[in-house]
């Protein structure tokens, strides 16, 4: 974006050129960045409905698997003596 305005400068310009170079350069890669940054945020939030609705299936999933599990630890408690006996 910065460029063109830079390949613009007039002869007389051109002998600072060199001291341009670099600020103009550090302006182009922020520039970059933000413009990165943003649409990486822009995707992050349109993600963000989904991760919070997988969320809340993780969490439903995982306590039915440990009420799964204590229900089968019980049927287990509950069967060893009788296994024990036969």
């Amino acid at each position: 974006a910065l460029q063109p305005d830079f390949a613009r400068l007039a002869d007389h310009q051109r002998a600072n050129a060199k001291e341009l170079a670099t600020p103009m350069a550090l302006a182009e890669v922020a520039h970059q960045t933000l413009q990165r940054d943003t649409v990486q945020l822009h995707q992050l939030e349109q993600a963000l409905p989904s991760l919070a609705a997988a969320t809340a299936t993780a969490e439903t999933t995982l306590a039915a698997a440990a009420t799964a599990h204590e229900a089968a630890q019980t049927e287990e408690n509950r069967l060893r003596p009788l296994l024990e006996e036969a």
